[in-house]
């Protein structure tokens, strides 16, 4: 599936980070994933977040560059694990679902 030519008809993952809230009374989760979508078609930034238990919320951004994909993934990214206030986030290891979080 990982094949960077263009039109293979394959969405491919590009980069991901996965986030949680150990402060958090509902044990919240972020998860953020950088697609590269099929055709040469652009990027699609997709996150996810909710409490525990829950599939949560999503938002999608799209980026015609890899570029500006990147630093809108990375500007998202920065400002929750940088984040100082009621709901710090901290990186974790991978997770297939919110509810595999355990703290």
């Amino acid at each position: 599936m990982e094949n960077d030519r263009c039109g293979s008809g394959w969405t491919r993952m590009r980069k991901s980070a996965k986030l949680m809230a150990p402060g958090s009374a509902r044990r919240a989760w972020y998860s953020l994933t950088l697609y590269q979508l099929p055709y040469c078609c652009g990027f699609v930034i997709d996150k996810r977040s909710g409490p525990k238990g829950s599939i949560g919320t999503e938002e999608m951004w799209y980026r015609f560059s890899y570029e500006d994909a990147e630093r809108k993934f990375n500007s998202i990214l920065r400002r929750k694990v940088g984040k100082s206030g009621p709901k710090q986030y901290i990186e974790v290891a991978e997770f297939d679902s919110p509810d595999q979080i355990d703290l």
